[in-house]
């Protein structure tokens, strides 16, 4: 008798436990993995398919970043480019280090459809941004997410000084 409490118990955990992690889910807004974003440009299509980097991850990877961080929106900008990020990248101070572990070309110059990184901002975790178009002035146009609107989507110009002063994944 005493051994169908105990099964009955640690059912009844094991129950609680899922409900749990799958109500925190839910209620973080951890709940799309899909690329979630679908505005895939012509002109990032002409940069993808000019672009002669080598691809370390030849599929799609799950997309674990919170919803609406810059990590987040990158890593969908780069799977609607074909051009994929491993699911192990973590915080975008990182991601510089991480690319290249995991094989990627980086360097100082923008080029449309790399990510703008930096270890600076975003409360100490860093930020990223995709580079939608480099002028001819060299300026460059980004988008991204969580810069200059809390938790949504928004775009910059920066001037080529200040585009000069960020990393780049390719």
């Amino acid at each position: 008798m005493g051994s169908n409490i105990q099964g009955e118990n640690i059912l009844n955990i094991k129950k609680i436990a899922t409900y749990t992690v799958l109500s925190t889910l839910v209620l973080t807004g951890f709940t799309n993995i899909d690329t979630g974003v679908k505005n895939f440009t012509q002109h990032e299509a002409k940069a993808a398919a000019i672009d002669k980097y080598p691809r370390p991850i030849k599929t799609a990877q799950p997309n674990y970043h919170w919803k609406n961080n810059c990590t987040w929106y990158v890593h969908n900008k780069r799977n609607q480019t074909k051009r994929y990020l491993p699911s192990s990248f973590t915080h975008a101070k990182n991601w510089l280090s991480e690319a290249k572990k995991a094989g990627f070309k980086t360097g100082k110059t923008p080029l449309a459809g790399a990510i703008l990184q930096t270890s600076k901002g975003g409360g100490g975790l860093g930020h990223v941004a995709f580079v939608e178009k480099v002028n001819a002035n060299g300026s460059i146009k980004i988008s991204e997410y969580n810069y200059n609107v809390s938790l949504g989507y928004g775009t910059r110009t920066l001037t080529k000084a200040q585009a000069a002063t960020y990393n780049y994944i390719y």
